[in-house]
């Protein structure tokens, strides 16, 4: 499993979101810190992930790449994925949006959990079909990181997009949401108190 990030405090202004992203000096290392890197994948937190986990049986397995200033990915959905025939479950639709954006946030900046996430369908999403799903990240400020993704088809029609609300985690809240406090059972990790989702873990409903 790969090590978590370390966290470092973005200066950003505090009273509104800002158009672009703050950049964080990396000292000549990897931007991409706190992921394990394998051909380009990004891997944050764990390996069982069902979005973009490699080693999750029953998960989607995607390759999500940073690529400059967004992440990137191809979906290929497979008949297991449908709701209505040959039409791809809106709630994987969802979680595979949520999930780009997500990565994309640990990547650039810090591990967050999903607040809200509000998606629009604008074609079905049919299966067998690749799809190219990204993620940019549209703000931030001290309390929430605010991220744009999208997916297109082969034609470049765009399918679904969605905005997503994230709030960043510190050490200790990142402990406690993972269950890896002393005194706090493991799974618990503090959504019910706060109505957080995990991100990626498929913080939008079933459409």
């Amino acid at each position: 499993m790969a090590r978590p990030a370390r966290f470092r405090r973005t200066r950003c202004r505090r009273d509104r979101l800002v158009d672009r992203p703050c950049r964080q000096r990396d000292n000549g290392r990897d931007a991409r810190r706190g992921f394990a890197v394998e051909r380009d994948r990004l891997q944050g937190l764990h390996w069982e992930c069902f979005v973009c986990g490699p080693e999750n049986p029953r998960g989607l397995r995607l390759n999500i790449r940073l690529v400059g200033d967004q992440v990137e990915t191809e979906f290929i959905p497979t008949a297991d994925l449908q709701g209505p025939p040959g039409v791809v479950h809106s709630g994987i639709v969802a979680g595979v949006l949520d999930e780009v954006m997500s990565q994309l946030i640990y990547a650039r900046l810090v591990p967050a959990v999903t607040r809200k996430i509000e998606v629009t369908y604008r074609r079905p999403m049919r299966v067998g079909v690749p799809y190219r799903i990204t993620a940019t990240i549209a703000g931030e400020n001290s309390r929430i990181v605010a991220a744009r993704a999208e997916a297109r088809d082969p034609a470049g029609v765009q399918v679904a997009r969605a905005r997503g609300i994230f709030a960043p985690l510190d050490e200790e809240r990142a402990a406690r949401f993972l269950g890896q406090e002393e005194g706090i059972s493991a799974g618990a990790g503090g959504a019910s108190r706060s109505g957080e989702t995990a991100a990626g873990d498929g913080g939008a409903a079933e459409g």
